[in-house]
């Protein structure tokens, strides 16, 4: 069974809260599952880019959304008072993304991806897309003099429609190359695999993840999830407050 990335920490962390703040200090990145809909990721990301947070209105950090389908629009990733195209927020669109998610109750395949594909190289999409995330984060950082950590956070919005189209080795190249790319500049990202447990794809992208966060309820408009880290003292199951406390 694959195993997530460990932080480099000088003693093991005291609870969630303690791990939270370690990642947000040193950068890393969470998978993020669960059989949602677009707009079930939609309303997630909102509370793991964070709120906007400061009295003048302007937000503590820069945020990437990374759209791999467009059946939403970018905003309605974003916190409220946050807009694409400013210099706070980038909305970037993987080429030839899908316009509707992966259904995936009607596809009788065992897998509705395509890991048999033969690789001619690393596809020309996947770089491009890799090209403007680095782009967007140079141009959100460059007005800023000395970026604190956990400046720049950034969210894709679901890989199964990558998996449509690529090779399985090419859309874990990706998200190796992805998550390095935010690491380097101690940004936090969350990568969303939306899709069922049958399908254990996300074996692959475990070594390149610090943890994984498991949404499986919404009750009265809060997200519940399970989270899973390297150190299982501090995974367990609850509402998404702890992350909503690192967003303050």
């Amino acid at each position: 069974m694959a195993e997530f990335r460990s932080l480099d920490l000088d003693e093991p962390p005291d609870g969630i809260d303690a791990y939270i703040d370690a990642l947000n200090r040193q950068g890393g990145s969470i998978l993020t599952t669960g059989g949602l809909s677009p707009r079930v990721v939609a309303d997630v990301s909102r509370e793991l880019f964070g709120s906007v947070g400061i009295a003048d209105g302007t937000p503590l950090r820069r945020r990437i959304i990374l759209q791999t389908h467009t059946t939403i629009p970018a905003e309605r990733y974003l916190p409220d008072g946050v807009e694409t195209g400013s210099p706070l927020a980038k909305a970037i669109t993987v080429p030839g993304a899908d316009r509707t998610s992966v259904d995936l109750q009607q596809s009788s395949d065992t897998s509705p991806f395509a890991p048999d594909r033969l690789s001619s190289g690393f596809p020309d999409e996947l770089e491009q897309t890799l090209t403007a995330v680095s782009a967007a984060i140079t141009e959100l950082l460059d007005p800023v003099e000395n970026p604190e950590p956990g400046e720049i956070r950034l969210v894709s919005t679901d890989i199964a429609p990558l998996l449509r189209r690529f090779d399985v080795t090419a859309v874990e190249t990706f998200i190796e190359r992805l998550t390095a790319l935010v690491r380097q500049h101690r940004g936090l990202a969350f990568v969303f695999l939306v899709t069922p447990s049958r399908w254990n794809w996300k074996e692959n992208i475990v070594p390149h993840m610090e943890g994984e966060l498991e949404v499986f309820a919404l009750k009265g408009g809060e997200t519940h999830m399970k989270w899973q880290f390297p150190d299982e003292t501090v995974s367990g199951v609850g509402s998404i407050q702890p992350w909503r406390a690192m967003n303050e």
